[in-house]
């Protein structure tokens, strides 16, 4: 009777209770607090019970700019008692930028599979004002205090000085700042191209961030300095450095995907202070405001008529040494001037620009004997002491052997061609020996040859090209030896990456290489298969299960690397090469039954 009663419950019950059995779907928020123009992670997982395609339906939501948007799909089998038992499953992450305050809906998300429907439970999230940190500018080498709404994690602008001379040097550093706690991965930390009344330079931008401990606020926070900039005012007056947004995931590990936030630093008053008019001399140029030094030099001292002398002017310091500008040199008593060359080393340093700007012009002595070379001077502006300085070069003296009207001297009148009378011309050559030659030239010994040597050349031309064809003929063993080349190369370039402490490029290079070389082996195509299939792919074609299975693990290392670099960043260098050379040694040694 209680068999006969369940079943009758079970042919009672509804359509939508079986369905729900067969597919199930759920969504769920990152946060549901946020302030404008920060990301939401809406994540949605659909399980299918039935054989088939599971197709999921996301609305679009005003208020809400998808930014990015991943899936990832499975597989399981079980065996029960009722037999064998298929589920799949389909996840799918999307990256949402929330561009209004208010209250926004998030409608259920719909997933379809064989006949079958599902929908998730609606969702809402709170987009609350931007809030900023606060604009007042504090002082220099320090940093404001994060607000309520930056938690954890927040970014800032940090300046070596707040008033500067227009022209003067100003260091500005991004930096992260991180609860001890918790961790990060920055999606992208390239400083701005360029910045509103600046003329900028990049001076530090580490490969690899560094960390330091610093107290703001009366916590202590983990810093990173993602980058650092040398500004160079263009223009006297307030000038305001704007906010800059930086992206970044938190907490994402293999243990789960975390989610990507988004930081901004406050705006930044520098005031530009004009250069002074006390004390400024008339040939003063703005540009050269810096802490230099003004050299000159000259390659000999002692040089024979007709011979050129090199000048080199050279201004050297901190600044922006190239707009900086040098004396200008136009006539000199004794020498003829020529044009100069102008040349910029300019040394970028975390500690800021410096450089030498280089003048070389060629001085042609007017008249033998000794010559002087007057000294140089240059006014520039040293922003330290906030004077005008006088920079000068001491005079050179140079001895000139000989005339140098003399120095040119005119041929001898046999070497030298005869005017025409009355006429400005001379014959264009006025040497030859003229004399009888041979009236049959295929009598001469060469003719034979310069006849046969056409028809030779391309005989052996034909030749060359056949023996090239066939040493170049592709076979199976070429093909072999070409693959494992290419992927010892790929090998080569990872523990080169691995060497410099860049783990992700080395997973990558590692991967491209076994997928590649793996694919040679195989006969089938690896790329694009997951883990498992790759594993699947070797075990059938006869490859061992301890090497399907150490590529296997190593290639989802290599996801990790490429989605997830802070899970790797601690890999041991010598331990990861050692993996991979043992891969590669077996799979050298694999000859896998090919299509």
């Amino acid at each position: 009777m209680r068999a006969l009663f369940a079943s009758l419950l079970i042919g009672l019950l509804p359509a939508s209770a079986l369905a729900a059995e067969a597919l199930t779907v759920d969504a769920s928020l990152s946060d549901t607090t946020v302030p404008v123009g920060d990301i939401v992670t809406l994540q949605v997982r659909a399980i299918a019970r039935v054989d088939g395609d599971i197709r999921v339906e996301v609305p679009r939501v005003e208020g809400l700019s998808e930014l990015s948007r991943s899936q990832s799909e499975g597989t399981s089998i079980s065996w029960t008692s009722a037999g064998q038992s298929m589920t799949r499953e389909r996840t799918i992450t999307i990256e949402l930028q929330a561009d209004r305050a208010g209250q926004i809906a998030i409608p259920p998300v719909v997933a379809r599979v064989a006949g079958h429907q599902a929908k998730s439970a609606a969702l809402s999230v709170h987009v609350g004002e931007s809030v900023l940190p606060s604009a007042e500018t504090p002082e220099a080498g320090e940093v404001t205090p994060p607000t309520a709404g930056e938690r954890d994690v927040f970014v800032r602008f940090r300046v070596d000085k707040n008033e500067v001379f227009l022209g003067e040097q100003l260091l500005l550093d991004c930096e992260i700042f991180v609860s001890p706690k918790t961790s990060f991965n920055v999606d992208s930390n390239a400083p701005p191209s360029t910045l509103d009344g600046f003329w900028m330079e990049i001076v530090d931008r580490p490969q690899r961030l560094e960390r330091r401990v610093e107290v703001v606020g009366n916590k202590s926070y983990h810093v990173y300095r993602l980058w650092r900039i040398a500004l160079f005012p263009l223009d006297a007056g307030e000038v305001t450095i704007a906010p800059l947004a930086v992206t970044l995931s938190q907490n994402r590990s293999i243990f789960g995907g975390g989610k990507r936030i988004r930081r901004r630093t406050q705006p930044l008053a520098i005031e530009v202070k004009p250069l002074p008019t006390q004390g400024r001399p008339a040939d003063f140029s703005n540009n050269n405001v810096g802490r230099y030094l003004l050299s000159a030099s000259i390659d000999h001292d002692k040089v024979p008529a007709g011979k050129a002398v090199l000048l080199r002017l050279s201004l050297s310091g901190v600044g922006n040494i190239r707009a900086a500008r040098l004396p200008e040199v136009k006539d000199l008593d004794g020498f003829r001037v020529f044009p100069p060359t102008v040349t910029d080393e300019t040394e970028v340093t975390p500690n800021g620009v410096r450089g030498t700007k280089t003048a070389e012009i060629l001085l042609m002595p007017e008249r033998g004997g000794r010559l002087e070379i007057p000294s140089f001077a240059l006014t520039v502006f040293d922003p330290s002491t906030a004077t005008y300085e006088r920079r000068t070069t001491a005079s050179m003296r140079l001895v000139v052997e000989g005339t140098p009207d003399a120095a040119a001297v005119a041929p001898p009148p046999s070497e030298r061609p005869a005017k025409r009378e009355g006429l400005d011309l001379i014959p264009v050559r006025f040497r030859s020996s003229l004399g009888a030659r041979d009236a049959q030239p295929w009598r001469r010994p060469w003719f034979l040859a310069g006849v046969a040597a056409p028809w030779l050349l391309y005989v052996a031309f034909l030749l060359a090209a056949r023996l090239m064809k066939t040493a170049t003929k592709e076979t199976t063993k070429t093909k072999s030896r070409a693959a494992t080349k290419a992927a010892r190369s790929q090998l080569v370039a990872a523990k080169q990456a691995l060497d410099a402490g860049d783990v992700a490029t080395a997973y990558a290079r590692f991967a491209e290489a076994v997928l590649e070389y793996g694919t040679d082996k195989c006969g089938v195509p690896l790329r694009g298969l997951t883990a498992e299939g790759v594993r699947s792919a070797l075990l059938a074609r006869g490859a061992s299960p301890e090497l399907a299975e150490q590529l296997g693990e190593e290639l989802e290392a290599a996801d990790y690397a490429r989605f997830a670099p802070g899970t790797v960043a601690n890999t041991d260098p010598a331990q990861a090469y050692a993996r991979w050379e043992a891969i590669f040694a077996e799979l050298e040694q694999f000859e896998g039954t090919k299509r």
